[in-house]
């Protein structure tokens, strides 16, 4: 129940129920101790298989640092949520230290490690080595140069340590700059047809460059963003009418439990945070990323940070159309 109502507006855009997501959690949580069992112990540091590594790692768990942390690094232009920081003994050839190591969960029916996995996990190794450091030394702890990919389903677990190399690193910082040239340049899209989209109520999404469906099939069809990436796309075949057969029923298929009134304040609210945004500076932007919530609500006085909705299945089911509703939110 904390998990569901701390996360309920991913399990909305799901389309699967609390009882649901209970038993999805309880089919993972046997292997999620036996990699505790395994790593977190009085006992030595554990042999771990590698990813793009010559020499053998072994890793022990001494604590968790942080779970879910919101990780920003204005040097590398980069932001995310790493699922969780631990502090870690790691031996890595003939190298001994104490380091923070970021850890991401996967699920799902296959335990290969993907280039797009990898890639996840070795910006968050990144961003922790620029606001860390890296001296693994003395005592003190920095960020180490890899992480642990750990995947879990309902039928086993498979725990791999990733540590990028040069070459890859300046790829994906290569990437992350075409990113941020297209981004920036559906700003000033935004910035320039502002006035025409207040008038007559369009939102105005540039977006990025367009999709090649016909290779990309079977990419979006298993790629770990694609619910939220349908809805999107379903906007898109409402507004232009067009897709490939197979594009257009899959998305179907993702968002036929959202009804038009859905669709309609998902396209406001995307449209105000483009409006939102292209109202603020850049270094405002940093700075908003910077500051905690919880420190923005004492200022401002104007929102309420780190709620969950409260939820309650027998007030809900006795809801009418026109009722007015109370609705309770706890921290």
């Amino acid at each position: 129940a904390t998990v569901a109502a701390g996360h309920s507006e991913e399990v909305v855009g799901f389309d699967i129920t609390e009882e649901q997501l209970k038993v999805k959690v309880l089919e993972i949580a046997p292997y999620v101790r036996e990699f505790v069992a395994t790593y977190w112990g009085a006992g030595d540091a554990e042999a771990m298989s590698t990813y793009n590594s010559r020499d053998d790692v072994k890793v022990k768990v001494l604590s968790i640092d942080a779970v879910e942390e919101e990780i920003v690094s204005p040097a590398l232009g980069l932001s995310g949520h790493i699922d969780v920081t631990m502090l870690a003994e790691v031996i890595n050839g003939k190298e001994r230290f104490k380091a923070l190591v970021p850890l991401e969960l996967k699920t799902g029916r296959k335990q290969e490690i993907r280039p797009d996995h990898t890639a996840q996990l070795s910006l968050y190794t990144l961003m922790l080595r620029s606001g860390h450091g890296t001296n693994q030394g003395a005592g003190v702890s920095g960020a180490a140069a890899g992480g642990v990919l750990l995947y879990l389903n309902g039928d086993d677990w498979k725990a791999s340590y990733v540590a990028p190399t040069v070459k890859e690193i300046k790829t994906l910082m290569s990437q992350r700059n075409d990113l941020a040239s297209n981004i920036l340049s559906s700003e000033k899209v935004i910035e320039a047809q502002a006035g025409v989209a207040a008038k007559d109520g369009q939102g105005w999404r540039a977006g990025l460059p367009p999709v090649d469906e016909d290779k990309t099939a079977f990419n979006c069809t298993t790629c770990f963003s694609r619910n939220e990436c349908s809805i999107y796309k379903k906007l898109e075949i409402e507004s232009e009418g067009e897709a490939r057969i197979w594009l257009k029923d899959w998305v179907e298929g993702k968002t036929d439990h959202l009804s038009p009134d859905h669709l309609k304040y998902f396209k406001e609210w995307d449209r105000l945070l483009d409006l939102e945004l292209s109202e603020t500076s850049g270094l405002d932007r940093i700075n908003a990323l910077i500051e905690e919530s919880v420190d923005r609500e004492a200022k401002t006085k104007k929102s309420a940070s780190r709620l969950k909705y409260a939820f309650e299945e027998e007030s809900a089911a006795s809801w009418k159309d026109g009722e007015e509703v109370l609705l309770r939110f706890e921290r």
